[in-house]
């Protein structure tokens, strides 16, 4: 359903249409949760549909009949929802809030069978390192922010000379490359 209505954006995009979506969500810290569907995020964003169509498929028919089927598959939707939303948002902010939804949900899916010691000891060493990862991320993250005045994905853009020449761009750089580099 979510590729159809998807689908529906794809002309408009294709033309050059942008559509952002904008609320107000933590207003004092000047948070918005904004959403922008533009020609790359919607790419990923029909990807991680079809793929997760196909995942959905093909685990519909591998997992064994079981009650704990449908908490698998709640997991797993979880998991492809966090990821449409780290593609469409349009603050840093927010799309830090679907990257760690998506490291929970990972954790999870890792951990679906948690009566196993070694599907919990990976789970927990997934949750460590990107959990870790994640840290880094947000302090890369806070501190672009504070070097650019916005956490915007369009007023970061427009800011990139700032940024390049702030004295923090260096340590900017390596934390967000290390916070991704853990995903």
């Amino acid at each position: 359903g979510l590729f159809i209505a998807l689908m529906y954006f794809l002309p408009r995009v294709s033309a050059g249409a942008v559509f952002r979506i904008q609320l107000n969500w933590i207003p004092s810290l000047g948070v918005s949760l904004s959403i922008m569907i533009d020609g790359l995020s919607l790419l990923f964003a029909l990807i991680i549909c079809c793929v997760g169509f196909f995942v959905t498929l093909y685990a519909a028919d591998y997992l064994p009949e079981a009650s704990d089927r449908r908490r698998f598959f709640v997991y797993l939707h979880g998991f492809l929802l966090a990821m449409l939303g780290l593609v469409v948002a349009d603050n840093i902010l927010v799309m830090f809030v679907f990257w760690e939804l998506t490291s929970i949900s990972s954790y999870l899916l890792i951990g679906f069978y948690h009566e196993k010691e070694a599907s919990r000891k990976a789970a927990l060493q997934a949750l460590i390192v990107t959990g870790g990862g994640g840290l880094l991320l947000l302090v890369g993250i806070l501190l672009l922010g504070m070097v650019a005045g916005s956490y915007d994905l369009q007023a970061l853009q427009n800011q990139y000379i700032l940024i390049q020449e702030s004295p923090l761009y260096e340590a900017i750089l390596i934390l967000i490359l290390l916070g991704a580099f853990t995903k």
